[in-house]
């Protein structure tokens, strides 16, 4: 029988710890992401509407400070490979383009003189709207990258660990057999 390690007080509250920490940067990052696709879906229903985009365009950027700050958390285990890692810095960039997006809503409307014509919200919205995509579509690819590289590593790992106790067992059998 093999004989598992026994983990230590610090150990313990280590793991509890890092266990908190990923929690808090998944449902922080859950809320942003939440937000951002709310007031881009209400932004474009409601095109016409002055005012609701003006409380938008401040919703939007909370959401994407939030989620930013959520991919800015290391959830990264102590022993976790460097090709996970990068994967994960991926979702801070999507963070990024989220940022970028909330700047330009800004950056647009008090570069335009009038607003109330539809085309000239739309074309407002033009650069908002492409970094969002943008966003989006790199946290939805860094989100499959993350799962099918876990699930790849704890393959191999399980494999390590089959290997090493089929080497235990056949040096067992050599000591008994007496080839040594």
């Amino acid at each position: 029988m093999a004989r598992h390690k026994m983990k230590t007080p610090q150990e313990i509250a280590a793991s509890q710890k890092f266990v908190r920490r990923k929690k808090l940067a998944e449902t922080l990052a859950s809320i942003g992401m939440i937000l951002i696709a709310m007031t881009m879906l209400v932004t474009l229903v409601n095109l016409d509407n002055r005012a609701i985009i003006d409380i938008c365009k401040y919703v939007f950027a909370v959401g994407a400070l939030v989620f930013t700050g959520a991919r800015s958390i290391n959830v990264s285990p102590e022993g976790e490979s460097i090709k996970l890692r990068r994967i994960r810095r991926m979702e801070f960039w999507s963070g990024v383009c989220f940022l970028v997006a909330a700047f330009f809503w800004f950056y647009n409307e008090t570069k335009s003189v009038s607003a109330d014509n539809l085309a000239v919200t739309v074309s407002l919205l033009r650069d908002t709207i492409v970094f969002t995509i943008a966003g989006a579509v790199i946290q939805v690819i860094a989100s499959w990258f993350i799962y099918y590289r876990e699930k790849k590593e704890l393959a191999e790992n399980i494999q390590n660990k089959i290997c090493f106790a089929n080497a235990i067992k056949s040096v067992t059998y050599f000591d008994k057999v007496g080839f040594y």
